[in-house]
């Protein structure tokens, strides 16, 4: 299966969570990624990583009530868009990681409040960062365009470990969602806590641009 049409199914079972299922779910992919927002501030000085964690706390206690305040959810959006860093003004792979994360908590926080995108396909949030430290890895580029390659490293991308284990991870979580007769606070502690343990970190994902990094 190709990463585009991965990408396309897990959706298709996403749109069939109630709202609060998936704000649930996209409550964990946010956890797992978020010290990658960290590290992007640490590289660039730039970014609130205290406000940016506060609108990820704020996603898992509307997950656990099953509702969020429009107009509260509106504040935590227009404030999360202000900490997502413009392509244009960085040039580190860490501000890819830190669009994709505040995307994944925006996807949490609207599913909560019903302020959604029927076009949107947020998921692919999380596999695209994890695409993007693939490609860099394995060609020091963070995207190679049209060039010949670039068919190539995506489709080692789709058997790479970060991938199939984020594949486990989001897998997992939906079976637990669904099977979950009711959303309560020992459901949304344990995927919670999961989450936190299946963290990634930016040394995990670009080991090599680490490694050339240290003095």
């Amino acid at each position: 299966m190709s990463l585009d049409e991965h990408v396309a199914e897990m959706d298709r079972r996403l749109r069939a969570l109630s709202l609060a299922q998936a704000s649930l779910f996209y409550a964990c992919c946010a956890e797992r990624f978020f010290p990658l927002y960290t590290a992007f501030s640490r590289a660039e000085r730039w970014g609130d990583t205290k406000e940016v964690r506060n609108h990820l706390d704020l996603a898992w206690e509307s997950a656990l009530r099953q509702h969020l305040d429009r107009e509260v959810a509106q504040t935590a959006l227009d404030g999360l868009l202000r900490q997502t860093p413009h392509a244009d003004d960085f040039e580190s792979v860490e501000t890819t990681f830190a669009q994709d994360e505040c995307l994944l908590i925006s996807s949490a926080l609207g599913c909560a409040a019903d302020i959604t995108d029927e076009n949107a396909i947020p998921v692919d949030g999380a596999f695209e960062i994890l695409r993007v430290a693939h490609c860099v890895e394995s060609t020091g580029f963070l995207d190679l365009g049209d060039d010949p390659q670039a068919a190539m490293t995506l489709a080692d991308f789709t058997s790479s470990e970060s991938f199939l284990q984020e594949v486990g991870f989001q897998d997992e979580d939906l079976r637990e969602i669904l099977a979950a007769t009711k959303i309560d606070n020992e459901l949304v502690s344990r995927l919670r806590n999961r989450a936190v343990r299946n963290q990634y970190s930016a040394i995990r994902l670009l080991p090599t641009q680490a490694a050339r990094e240290s003095p």
